[in-house]
Parts: structure tokens; sequence; C-alpha cells
């Protein structure tokens, strides 16, 4: 919503007319998203000028943003009797009353405010545009094609209705037609992120993973922010594993301090199972992302380590992410409270489960798993049954939490019937063969239909033979009492990176295999296998760093300064600028008077910034500044590219190179008979 408002703003271009001081106040803080700050400036002025129709326009907008929806509409009743001759503003509040009437889910009202908006300025595109959003939004996609048809007949290269006419057809899935259209934004301006972002959605819906890979590809080039282009990245590579990492690789090459792409990277390894590389890659982004992304990057991690059975090490990173962040999320306490439970910590799990109910009572999962420890664990089945119907309750979609609770009431409660319920229900629900797996082939079993039990896990594994399914079958095979079946699919399942030893421990359908001693030497043929692999990539690594090529010697002249700090000559992507090497210093820091002028001589980019941290300054005090990269950094021949940096807001401040920064590239020696710094690279 805040982006649409501020959309609206910016179309009208309200600073072009005149303000008073309380109006142009209250603008200013509604730009900056402070909504009770901008009230009251906004009713100040309707006292001073109660005929100043942009206070009760603005109010409105605001009442929007708190979804109260009838003062909004009051408000901007009020604006438009005011009788506003500007017919920009007058429209524009028509739009707004529109707007109000979609929230309020009427069509009618809708269309008859967008009419008098029209009839007002016919010849204003934007109009048009806002109207096909809102019928997007309403899913009715032809109407929204005609109001677009109409945008581009005013303005036949208008970048905000062809990208909107791309999101119409993508949700026709009319894919074809949204390749022609992207196409032609690309010919319009090639350095177009989102119609990169269409292009390759469009290929992998038409099957066609290369082109999807290579245009996402395309896409983070130019916006390596783009969250959706991100995950989708990770989905297209599952197509072609080979080709999205060599692309992921190019762009880390270019840029490897960009935590962005190492994050794709990351996800990619996961999928493949290669996960001493994810982590890696985790360990890596913790180092260079801003602080408000810490506490989440030891939740993904501790995620990679929950998906390896390595729950000791997921719980010392999900902790990390609670400590930094104890009031924004539920989940990182179900992910802790489930690693609490595979280990056996129960009581810390139930501690867990508890907070995430506390944080989040809507969310179905903390009641599932804390039905698990109730009823398995604990041997509460009063318990675990309230539960299962809570997380029921919540999420009516999910097949397992049906699975428990019919196998607890045919097994412990002696209700057949109520089993044979919830048994019923899963295979009336769960009919896709989807590649994060299905739960049918057990309502089968529990139902005594063994044949469709057999036939459903077997098509599941044809369309989608992935370790997980691998590892349902061997669990449905046990249960079924066909050893040798299970035992079969159990390995294969290791062989497709399966490692999660922990849950077959615990896993009770994998019982009948248990004792036996095939199975036995099963399991640790495997973990000798995966310790066998860890080892071979660690000395994989230690050879790499062995083998690294000699240091070359780099003398960097200075002139020593007053207070101790050695000024050279160097260059910033290719900006001459004086910097000082400070020894107390442990940063890069630039003033903002330097990264102005470097925006505005297109030597810098919004990209570059990488987000923000906390600093400790010379006088103790604690700052937070912004974060870039610098492509390029040269002084004394010795060419250093992709260095991180700080913003300082202190403007008048010098370039300051700390010296433990540049350790980071290489020994460094001070020659002060020579007045040389001498830099032996790594």
């Amino acid at each position: 919503m805040k982006n649409a408002l501020l959309f609206i703003l910016l179309f009208v271009g309200f600073n072009a007319f005149p303000q008073t001081y309380n109006l142009q106040s209250g603008i200013n803080y509604f730009k900056d998203y402070k909504y009770d700050e901008a009230f009251e400036f906004f009713a100040k002025e309707i006292i001073q000028n109660p005929k100043e129709s942009q206070a009760y326009f603005y109010s409105s907008l605001i009442y929007i943003e708190k979804e109260e929806l009838a003062k909004a509409l009051t408000q901007i009743n009020l604006a438009i009797q005011l009788k506003q001759t500007n017919d920009s503003l007058l429209s524009n509040y028509w739009q707004t009353k529109g707007d109000i009437y979609v929230k309020l889910k009427d069509t009618a009202k809708f269309e008859n405010a967008y009419e008098q908006a029209i009839k007002i300025a016919p010849g204003h595109i934007k109009v048009y545009i806002n109207r096909a959003k809102n019928y997007f939004d309403l899913e009715l996609y032809e109407n929204a094609l005609s109001d677009l048809k109409k945008a581009l007949s005013i303005d036949e290269i208008n970048s905000d209705a062809l990208d909107l006419t791309c999101r119409v057809y993508q949700n026709q899935k009319k894919y074809v037609e949204v390749l022609k259209q992207a196409d032609y934004l690309i010919s319009l301006n090639i350095n177009l992120p989102a119609a990169y972002v269409f292009k390759s959605s469009a290929h992998f819906y038409l099957n066609q993973y290369d082109e999807a890979i290579t245009n996402a590809y395309n896409s983070l080039v130019l916006d390596p922010k783009n969250i959706v282009m991100q995950d989708n990245y990770v989905i297209y590579a599952q197509k072609n594993y080979t080709l999205a990492l060599a692309k992921i690789n190019e762009l880390i090459e270019e840029s490897p301090l960009n935590h962005y792409l190492l994050d794709i990277r990351s996800q990619i390894f996961t999928d493949k199972k290669d996960y001493n590389k994810a982590i890696l890659d985790y360990t890596n982004i913790l180092e260079l992302c801003p602080n408000d992304e810490i506490a989440n990057y030891h939740s993904k991690r501790g995620l990679v380590y929950d998906d390896m059975g390595n729950y000791q090490l997921a719980i010392r990173d999900y902790t990390k992410s609670i400590s930094l962040d104890p009031e924004g999320s539920a989940y990182e306490f179900i992910y802790r409270g489930n690693a609490n439970r595979l280990i056996g910590n129960y009581v810390a799990a139930l501690k867990d489960f508890n907070q995430a109910i506390k944080l989040s009572p809507g969310v179905s999962w903390p009641y599932y798993f804390r039905a698990l420890v109730k009823e398995q664990f604990l041997h509460d089945t009063a318990g675990g049954l309230a539960d299962y119907n809570a997380s029921i309750d919540l999420n009516k979609n999910f097949g397992y939490t049906y699975l428990r609770r019919g196998r607890l009431f045919a097994k412990k409660l002696g209700e057949p019937l109520k089993a044979k319920a919830d048994f019923t229900k899963i295979i009336e629900m769960d009919t896709l063969l989807v590649e994060s797996g299905s739960v049918r082939q057990f309502a089968y079993f529990e139902l005594g239909q063994y044949e469709k039990a057999k036939e459903w896990i077997q098509k599941l594994i044809q369309v989608n033979p992935t370790d997980g399914n691998y590892f349902t079958a061997a669990c449905l095979f046990s249960l079924m009492k066909m050893k040798k079946e299970s035992l079969v699919y159990l390995d294969t399942c290791f062989q497709k990176g399966f490692r999660d030893f922990v849950q077959v421990a615990q896993n009770h359908d994998l019982d009948y295999l248990r004792n036996g001693n095939d199975f036995k030497n099963l399991i640790a043929k495997w973990k000798v296998q995966f310790d066998r692999e860890k080892k071979r990539l660690n000395i994989e690594v230690l050879s790499t760093k062995l083998n690294e090529s000699r240091p070359k010697v780099y003398k960097i002249p200075y002139m020593p300064k007053l207070d101790g700090t050695l000024e050279v000559v160097g260059k910033i992507n290719g900006l001459p600028l004086p910097m000082l090497m400070d020894t107390g210093s442990a940063d890069i820091s630039i003033s903002q008077t330097e990264v102005d002028f470097m925006l505005k001589n297109k030597l810098l980019s919004e990209k570059d910034f990488t987000g923000e941290r906390t600093y400790e300054m010379a006088n103790g005090s604690l700052e937070i500044c912004k974060t870039l990269i610098f492509k390029k950094v040269e002084f004394g021949g010795l060419v250093l590219k992709n260095v991180q940096a700080s913003v300082t807001k202190n403007k008048g401040s010098n370039i300051l190179f700390g010296q433990s920064a540049m350790s980071r590239y290489g020994k460094i020696i001070i020659d002060n008979k020579k007045n040389e710094i001498i830099i032996l690279t790594k």
C-alpha cells in the first residue's frame, strides 16, 4: 500500500501547487511514512484553511493505510465537495475514492468513481493505468487489458502500462504473449530488470528451462536485490543445476562481496545436497550482510544444518537468530523446538513451541509439533489430541496432521470410525504428485489398501525422484513388512544425498527394520561415506590454500600527517582521491560528500549499496553507517576489486583506509625511512 500511495503522489505532482507550512510539513512526513505526525499537520491545515482540499485528500490516504475505510471515504468526499478547479487534483480524488471502493469490494461504485475521474481528465494516462491495476487486483483481466490498450494509445511506450500488460498476460497464463511484451520492453530499454523477470518466468512455464535461467541471470545482473528473482532462480536451478551454478558463479566472480548472490548459490548447493559448500557461503554472508539481516541468515544457515541432521549446530544458529530478534518471528522458535524434539530435549521443545504460539497463535505448525511431543514422548494423549485439533482448525490442508490424529484415534483412543474419517480425508485432498511429497500412501496403508499405497508411492517417485520421496517409500514398505524393498529405497535415498540419521533413528515407521543387521550395516556404511566426503572437502580446501600463488610486492609512497596517519594518492572507481592509511582504523570509510559526488557523476550507483552496519567511532561512540562496495580501488600499482566500505555522516571527513582492512589483502610493512608502505599480497 505504501508504494501504491507514493505512486499516486508522484503522478499528481502536488509539489507543483502552492503549499502552506502545515501542508508541506504534512506531505513530508507522509512521504516518510510517518502518518501520525503527518495527520497532525493536516489537521492544523484544515483548521486554518478549511477549503484546502489536499489536506482532506492526504488524511484520506492515511486512513486507507490504517484500514479505516469509512473515515477515508469521509475525507475524500470532503476533498471532492470543495469543487477543486484543477483537473489533475479532482481526477485523482475520484480515483482515490474508487480505490477505497475496491477495498470495500464494491465493484460498481469503484467503476462509477473512475468514470468520473476519466470524465474530468480523459487524456491523463495514469487514470487508465490505475483503473487497470484495480481490475488486475480484482482478477478482471480483460477489463484491465482494455484500459491498458487505451493508456498505450496515449503513450505507446509507457513502461508502466507495458509492465502491467505483461503481468496480466502472465496471470492469464498466456506465456507467448508475455514473451512478446517483454521483448518489446527490452527493445525500448535493454536495462529493464522487470522485462527479464517476465521472460524468465514465461520460459519456465513453457518448459524452456535454459532460457529461463539465462533471463533470470540477466535480471540479476541488473538488479541482484530483486527478491522474487532470487527465489525464482533457485527454483529454475533445479532444472539445470550445471548451467544455473555456472551463471551465478559468473556474477559472484564479478561481485564476490554481494551477499544476495551468495545466498542464491547457497540455496542451490542446499537443494543439491552439497551442504558443506552451502554452509561456507552462509558463513561468508554473515560477515558481509547488514545488521538487520544477520538474524535471518543465522536462521537460514540453521535450516541447512537441520537438513543435514546436524541439530546441535542448527540449534546454535536458531538461538543466535532469536537473541538478535527475540520478537521477530515465531518460526525460529518452531525450528529450534523441532530440533530440540529430535535430539530428545522435550522440555526445551515445549518451551519453544509455547513461545511460537504466543507470538503467532494463528500459525498451525507449533500446535502440530507440540502435539508430537505430547503424544509420542510425554504420553499425554489428551494434550496431543487437543493440539492436533487446533492445528487442523488453523490449517485444514496439511495431510500429516490428519495422519497423526488418525493413528492416535486408531491405536490409543480406540475410535476406528474417527480414524477412518481422517484417513479418508487425506485421500480426498492429497491428490497431487508434488515434489514436496505426499501422505496419501500412508492413508491407503492405514485403510488396508496396500496395492493402492504401493501404486501411489511408485507414481510419486517416478514424477519426483527426490531423496525425501525415497525415504517416504522406505517408511511405507517397512510398515508393510517388505524388508528387501524398504532397504533398497532407503539406500537410494542416501545415494541422493539424504543424511538425516537422527530422523532415521527416531522414525517409528522404520521400526520393523531397526534391529536387523542389514539395516545396521546400511546405516553404518553411509555414515562412513558422509564422514569421508566431509574430510575430502576439508582436504581440498586446505590444498587450495597451500597452492595459492606467491605474493607480489607493491611499494606505495606516502606523506606522513601530524595526526599519525599516512596519506597516499589513489583512485576509487577511477576517481583520483587522497586517502589516509590509519593504523588505528579497522575499516574503510568515505564521507557522504565524496559519495554524493560519485553518485552524481555515475561513478557509483544505488546498486552498489549493500545495507547498514554499526561501527565504533574513534571517540568510542556507535554510529549506524551505510555500507557499499567499490568496484575498483587502486594505489601504487595495486588494484583491489569489490572493496567493502562504510559511509560516514561527517561530510568533511577524509577517506580512511584502515590497516586491518588492508591486511585482508596482504601483509603490510611500513618503511618510515623511505616513506613507503610495502604490501605483500596474499
